[in-house]
């Protein structure tokens, strides 16, 4: 393998990342993916080509997909539970996420005439915003028009539930507070601990402040993504309360 390639591996799926360089080629890419083939072949695994499948992520227009013998070229696929797409934007997750809550309300449905609200509630927390908040962190940062997606869906459940989404029973949290608070857990726990897997990719903290140094960022959507956005909330919170740890 390439230095710059990674594998990912969970149970028995496989990811093969390899990047795409301007103005080339790209026949590393085919090799990779020959290499890859062969070593399975040599190791004993026997690997499903008809459920092999790739996705591009391109700079520019100019930039073509890298065709590989028996994978099929897609413009999203399922990863981890994350719907991904070629323009790196959630859209597709949270559709997909949002059509599987609604049809998970019919349960909320069938039940509601024989138990308590509370319960009712815990099998929301349990059935359907489980889904909503599946890896929320990563997209704790949702453009507007996402976010109150999911806050519609959370809405729908709370009339279903209460008999009105304006009722003042305090068990309903907007969503986006939650990816917010999700977001600041996750980045102090991997802060404080040197095995965690997100430790490396943290920013420093400063010796003075103990505020964590913000790195630049040359796009929109790097500022919006997990680790520069949710610095700014810790670094919001730390001038606050004068300690972010």
């Amino acid at each position: 393998m390439y230095d710059s390639s990674q594998l990912v591996k969970y149970v028995d799926d496989v990811t093969l990342s390899v990047p795409l360089f301007k103005e080339d080629s790209n026949s590393h890419v085919k090799e990779e993916h020959a290499n890859f083939l062969s070593w399975s072949s040599m190791n004993g695994f026997e690997v499903n080509l008809k459920k092999c499948k790739s996705l591009s992520f391109l700079k520019s227009k100019e930039q073509k997909p890298v065709p590989l013998n028996d994978v099929i070229p897609v413009t999203s696929l399922k990863f981890l539970g994350f719907i991904l797409n070629q323009s790196l934007s959630w859209n597709d997750h949270i559709q997909n996420i949002c059509a599987l809550a609604s049809r998970r309300m019919y349960a909320l449905r069938i039940i509601k005439p024989i138990i308590s609200k509370n319960n009712l509630k815990l099998v929301y927390d349990g059935l359907i915003r489980s889904i909503l908040e599946y890896g929320s962190p990563a997209f704790g940062n949702l453009p507007k028009v996402l976010s109150d997606k999911l806050e519609k869906i959370q809405s729908r459940c709370h009339r279903l539930i209460c008999g009105s989404s304006d009722c003042n029973c305090g068990m309903f949290l907007a969503l986006s507070e939650r990816r917010m608070e999700a977001s600041k857990k996750l980045f102090r726990k991997s802060s404080a601990s040197k095995t965690h897997a997100l430790h490396s990719i943290i920013p420093p903290q400063s010796y003075r402040s103990n505020r964590f140094i913000q790195q630049p960022s040359l796009t929109s959507r790097y500022l919006s993504s997990f680790i520069p956005h949710t610095t700014i909330l810790v670094n919001e919170q730390c001038s606050r309360n004068y300690s972010c740890i």
